[in-house]
């Protein structure tokens, strides 16, 4: 048997009043549930990939070529005001035509990223996002000049045969000009690569290069000899004189800028977990280069690169 124990109206009211909470505290509460409540309902979804990641590195070394078009006397004077070699007359020196390609070293290491795929719970295989360092010791411009002299010496008779042979004292001179700059640059590229079950896989994409060139310098240096020509025989030749000198001047720091397209080859050295991440690879850089010259203007002219290397991805 139960009994109904009702309050007064206006004692209920007042009791109720003393439990309720706060407007700001009811607030607080349902913001917490807001947060929380939809977190758990995603915690319990297969997470998301990160967007970009880290999944491969390389190492490449090979060698770099410039073409550079011969430059005029003035600049290198200009380069090298303190030159002895440049300061004589060279009216009468023919310069070479054409260009000349310098040759250095080319070091690159680099980073590669992937991106998260559209469905966000894989990776794309490409593009894969390629930064780094380019490090390589390029000439710019560069001189050729040369002369040759020849003034009768002598006439030789034969007392067999009667046939005559000249000799002539003959003088060589050479002077050769460069200017060159180690590059070091920031590498950034965009590589696509095929995909299969193939050990071999072909890749290319673009990419630029941009930094500074450093330890710029002009080197000058000059070559002579004398010598008695004896008929038209080289060999005939009895050298009497040789000279060579040989300055070097430092120039103001410069920028240089390259776009380049890298396409090659790569080879995956096996399928187990292990040697499946190493790959050796070639790449061709054909470029087109930019450096500014503080002393005298910028130069730009094509220029290639052909690089070996590792690569290991993770």
């Amino acid at each position: 048997m139960y009994t109904n124990i009702s309050l007064p109206a206006k004692r209920r009211q007042k009791y109720l009043r003393r439990f309720r909470l706060p407007f700001a505290v009811n607030s607080l509460l349902a913001g917490i549930a807001f947060i929380i409540l939809p977190s758990s309902l995603h915690a319990q979804e297969a997470p998301l990939t990160p967007r970009v990641k880290v999944m491969e590195a390389s190492i490449l070394i090979g060698f770099s070529g410039f073409s550079s078009a011969d430059n005029s006397l003035q600049n290198f004077k200009t380069l090298s005001p303190n030159s002895t070699i440049l300061a004589r007359d060279f009216s009468d020196f023919s310069i070479s035509d054409g260009n000349v390609v310098n040759a250095s070293s080319v070091f690159s290491a680099l980073i590669g990223f992937s991106f998260r795929d559209k469905e966000g719970l894989g990776r794309k295989l490409n593009p894969v996002l390629r930064v780094g360092i380019t490090f390589s010791n390029v000439g710019a411009i560069g001189l050729s000049m040369n002369r040759t002299t020849n003034t009768p010496y002598d006439t030789l008779v034969s007392n067999q045969t009667g046939n005559i042979t000249t000799v002539d004292s003959v003088y060589y001179e050479s002077v050769f000009a460069d200017y060159s700059a180690t590059q070091l640059q920031l590498d950034g590229s965009i590589i696509w690569r095929t995909a299969g079950p193939s050990r071999w896989s072909l890749f290319g994409g673009a990419g630029l290069r941009f930094g500074w060139g450093l330890n710029a310098t002009t080197t000058v240096s000059s070559y002579s000899d004398s010598y008695l020509s004896i008929g038209d025989n080289f060999a005939n030749r009895d050298f009497v004189d040789t000279r060579s000198d040989f300055e070097r001047f430092r120039n103001e720091n410069s920028f240089s800028a390259s776009a380049y397209l890298p396409f090659g080859l790569d080879y995956r050295l096996g399928d187990n977990p292990f040697w499946s991440r190493i790959h050796f690879a070639a790449e061709l850089r054909p470029s087109l280069s930019v450096q500014n010259i503080p002393e005298l203007e910028t130069v730009v002219a094509p220029s290639f690169s052909m690089v070996f290397g590792w690569r290991v991805t993770w």
